[in-house]
């Protein structure tokens, strides 16, 4: 039977990995806006994605 006022102990091993962004030149840009009323607080609005600026 295991003693149960010990704690057990774990051991973790961590990797490092090497992570690059590459733009897909046949990509179009996507845009979105969202609506923050102040100080962080969402107000739940947003354009949606859009493929230009001016909308």
């Amino acid at each position: 039977m295991p003693d149960i006022g010990t704690a057990a102990r774990k051991r973790y091993r961590f990797r490092e990995y090497h992570v690059t962004a590459v733009v897909d030149p046949m990509a179009l840009p996507t845009f979105e806006a969202v609506c923050v009323t102040g100080e962080g607080h969402d107000c739940g609005a947003t354009s949606g994605e859009v493929h230009t600026e001016e909308n």
